[in-house]
C-alpha cells in the first residue's frame, strides 16, 4: 500500500508529513488511509516523523531526513502488505481460533468429568479470549513492527 505525503515542516531529526488523498478518492466514505493512521496514532492526516520513532522500522529512512528533500517535496510511504496481512491474522482470526478450540477442549473436558458440557464450552471460549489477551500482552507489538519504507 503506497501513500504520497508533502513534507510541511522539517527540524534536524523530526519531518512533519500531510498524508494526500488521492484524486480517485473525492467522495468515497471508504478509510483506506486506516492502517498507516493506526500506526503513527493519527486524529488526522498531518504527522511528525522522527528517526528515532519506536512504533516503526523505517526503510530508507535517509532519504526523507537528507537536506535534499525540502518543505513542500512529496514523499511516498509504502506500508508492507506482509504486514498488514500478519496483523489482520493476529487481530481477527487468531482469537477466534483459540476461543473455538479451547471450546471444544473445555466441553470435552467437562462430558469426561460428567459435568455440564454447555458451561465448560463456555468457560473454554472465555478461556480462549483471556489467552489471546494475556499472550498479546507478553509478546508485546514490538517484535512486529510495521515496515515503512521512503520512495
Amino acid at each position: 500500500m503506497i501513500r504520497w505525503a508533502t513534507i510541511t515542516d522539517k527540524t534536524a531529526d523530526a519531518v512533519q508529513l500531510k498524508v494526500l488523498k488521492a484524486s480517485s478518492c473525492d467522495g468515497c466514505q471508504l478509510h483506506c488511509d486506516k492502517p498507516l493512521f493506526d500506526i503513527f496514532k493519527l486524529k488526522r492526516d498531518q504527522f511528525w516523523v522522527t528517526k528515532t520513532s519506536h512504533q516503526v522500522q523505517w526503510i530508507n529512512a535517509d532519504l526523507l531526513f537528507s537536506d535534499d528533500r525540502q518543505i513542500g517535496h512529496r514523499v511516498g510511504l509504502e506500508l508492507s502488505e506482509n504486514y498488514l496481512l500478519k496483523s489482520t491474522f493476529l487481530v481477527y482470526i487468531l482469537p477466534l481460533l483459540l476461543s473455538f478450540i479451547s471450546m471444544l477442549a473445555g466441553q470435552w473436558a467437562f462430558v469426561q468429568m460428567e459435568l455440564a458440557a454447555d458451561l465448560g464450552a463456555l468457560l473454554g471460549f472465555v478461556g480462549g479470549f483471556v489467552t489471546y489477551y494475556f499472550w498479546m500482552q507478553i509478546k508485546g507489538s514490538s517484535k512486529n513492527l510495521p515496515k515503512v519504507t521512503f520512495l
